[in-house]
């Protein structure tokens, strides 16, 4: 027998490792799958047996990876685990940190091998939890509008399903050995994103006493107008009609996954990400930015940042990047520009160029292109919360 550990919902067994004990698989929500698919996260099922959490659970649906050493292994609808890491489980009461993982909210997961928890369990003596959330259509979706035809249905999925890990956190992480008033949220790329908004979203309130936010703000957050084009798109590439939209609960996943790949090609030139989270007025009443800047997050504590070439990770993948000319550089940075007032694209060149002479065009694209990713929404976010947080 393992190390046992009583949840809210039964016991669970772990691993006892080098200087560590780890958990994996938990079930923090049910399974939403059938009829739960489109729903707020519900409470799962308690279970009578000690329950083994020696391997991970499966990752939400999403296309491959892109990136080596990424790989989310097997996958399923019901994907709502978490994993913890601790030095032991005991009554320690140390320091909590949650990761949300990157992945542009349509990929990704919290066993992913890059987040495996040892090493800053052990160096930092606190308790890691690793979570998974649904992505892409099933996780972000906005189907408000929808709500008699798909009884249940709920927005910003992804987001509720983070809420309620922290739910689970709260409520059982003393058992681990973790401090349930002393959580840190943390994230990279679409996982800074996502705790970035998760600052204004009131069901997240208390769950959490820290944040930080890695080369992602938030930026992605997408309005009801934006959502309900994404959402047109997507019911056309499944064929589906608005008023037989029930059918989407009986759509195969291997369908859905398609089409909100082909929904985010058609879209890509208008939309930074077709699916994150949405500002319903409901879990996410206003932009996060808004209540930031008012004031709303005074009493977190907030770090953020990005890193100095973060295009540079993607330009890679691209071999035709590196054959750009100074046309085409024009022709990218006008396409990047579109719907913003008065911008210049030769302009914003002459500016990057001034401060990089010897660069080639392809290496002044990713510039931009990394500034309007990352350092330029992370120093915003910053600059609307320092005011309150300094005070």
């Amino acid at each position: 027998m393992g190390i046992v550990v009583e949840t809210t919902h039964g016991k669970i067994e772990g691993v006892q490792a080098e200087g560590h004990q780890f958990f994996r698989g938990i079930p923090y929500a049910a399974a939403p799958v059938g009829e739960n698919r489109f729903r707020a996260p519900a409470t799962p099922a308690p279970w009578a047996e000690v329950l083994a959490t020696k391997e991970y659970g499966a990752s939400a649906p999403q296309p491959p990876s892109p990136l080596p050493g990424m790989e989310a292994g097997t996958q399923n609808e019901a994907c709502l685990f978490l994993n913890v890491y601790t030095p032991a489980a005991d009554s320690a009461h140390r320091p909590v940190m949650v990761w949300i993982h990157g992945g542009g909210f349509t990929g990704g997961s919290g066993s992913q091998a890059l987040y495996e928890g040892a090493s800053l369990t052990c160096r930092g003596d606190i308790v890691l939890v690793t979570i998974n959330y649904r992505l892409g259509v099933l996780g972000y979706l906005d189907l408000n509008d929808y709500a008699e035809a798909l009884e249940g249905v709920a927005s910003n999925l992804g987001q509720r399903d983070q809420i309620a890990a922290l739910q689970w956190v709260r409520d059982n992480i003393e058992a681990f050995g973790g401090n349930p008033n002393q959580v840190t949220i943390f994230g990279e790329s679409a996982g800074g994103m996502a705790v970035s908004t998760l600052i204004a979203m009131p069901q997240a309130k208390g769950l959490f006493q820290r944040v930080i936010a890695q080369s992602g703000a938030t930026q992605a957050v997408l309005d009801r107008q934006a959502a309900a084009r994404i959402l047109e798109t997507v019911l056309g590439e499944l064929d589906i009609a608005p008023e037989k939209i029930e059918k989407l609960r009986k759509v195969s996943t291997k369908d859905l996954l398609q089409a909100q790949l082909r929904t985010s090609q058609r879209l890509a030139r208008d939309v930074f990400l077709c699916y994150a989270p949405v500002i319903d007025g409901d879990s996410l009443p206003e932009a996060p930015l808004d209540f930031i800047r008012a004031g709303g997050a005074k009493d977190i504590p907030l770090i953020v940042g990005a890193n100095l070439d973060e295009w540079k990770l993607f330009s890679a993948m691209n071999p035709k990047h590196f054959e750009l000319d100074e046309v085409s550089l024009k022709k990218a940075v006008a396409s990047r520009l579109r719907g913003i007032e008065g911008a210049d694209a030769e302009r914003m060149i002459a500016i990057y160029r001034a401060a990089r002479p010897d660069a080639a065009p392809c290496d002044l694209l990713d510039a931009i292109q990394s500034d309007r990713l990352c350092p330029v929404p992370a120093t915003r976010l910053a600059a609307d919360q320092w005011p309150h947080e300094a005070a």
